[in-house]
């Protein structure tokens, strides 16, 4: 996220220089955040739970053995995943709200 900031460093000093406020700002770059955790949850879960079936087989023969307790650490990972990225994304939204204008679009 932080290479994101910097990379749209100028269409961010855009915004800020036509009026978007600093809280639009920091809104925008957290939803970029959460959705890329969401994504990265999304593509995350189906694999474990694909490779988890693969192992299953392998070691217990049947595909479907999975306890509760494991599904419930699948969700607690994919909530996590999520919560890092949004966290992962504060910093680097706040910096870039918080730029003037005129220096973003130096």
């Amino acid at each position: 996220m932080l290479m994101t900031a910097i990379e749209r460093e100028r269409e961010i000093g855009v915004m800020r220089a036509v009026g978007y406020p600093k809280r639009a700002v920091v809104s925008l770059l957290l939803a970029e955040a959460t959705i890329l955790g969401l994504v990265g949850a999304a593509i995350g879960v189906p694999l474990a739970l694909g490779i988890g079936m693969v192992l299953n087989q392998f070691l217990v023969g049947d595909p479907l053995a999975f306890t509760a307790a494991g599904l419930r650490y699948v969700a607690l990972g994919a909530l996590f995943g999520v919560l890092t990225s949004l966290f992962a994304g504060v910093y680097p939204a706040w910096k870039s709200a918080n730029k003037r204008p005129v220096e973003a679009l130096e």
